[in-house]
């Protein structure tokens, strides 16, 4: 530091340099666009635009197809599909497609085949559903006779229930 220097209210020097954050610490570039996408977007447009080169036709005709669908390809990969990128997206779809019996074995049909029991018209209940079914029963017996419900009611729901 010279001797003559100038200083600011924090006693540095005023001629101090400091770097700025990296654009890519932010995970978005320009606040906007992902870096993996941006890469997609250019291998995309890249790729369109030189199958587009081969095509038999007139050079203006070859660049104004370039431009078109470059820059709609590149926007695309750039933008990704539900807010995740074309590889990300394509890779969770065709992995989803692999293990679709794994996520059918969660769905109410299979929980039911499972664990559940059957009622009067012997359709398949699950266990919420079984004790929904007991209670309202008891309380359609208990109401045409002309007892009151109660709490040992609902008790005794729930022993019939197989655990």
């Amino acid at each position: 530091m010279k001797k003559d220097e100038e200083l600011n209210e924090f006693d540095l020097p005023l001629t101090v340099r400091y770097v700025p954050d990296n654009i890519l610490g932010m995970r978005r570039i320009a606040k906007l666009v992902k870096p993996r996408n941006l890469i997609e977007g250019l291998i995309l447009a890249l790729l369109i635009c030189i199958a587009i080169w081969f095509i038999p036709f007139k050079s203006q005709v070859k660049l104004l197809f370039m431009l078109v669908f470059g820059i709609s390809s590149f926007m695309f990969g750039c933008w990704g599909i539900s807010n995740r990128s074309i590889t990300e997206f394509i890779y969770t779809k065709i992995r989803h497609n692999a293990n679709a019996m794994h996520y059918k074995k969660r769905s109410i049909e299979h929980v039911r085949r499972t664990s559940g029991t059957t009622s009067k018209d012997g359709e398949s209940l699950s266990l919420a559903e079984a004790l929904y079914y007991n209670i309202s029963e008891s309380y359609r017996s208990k109401k045409e006779v002309g007892e009151k419900f109660t709490i040992t009611d609902i008790i005794d729901a729930l022993k019939t229930l197989k655990a």
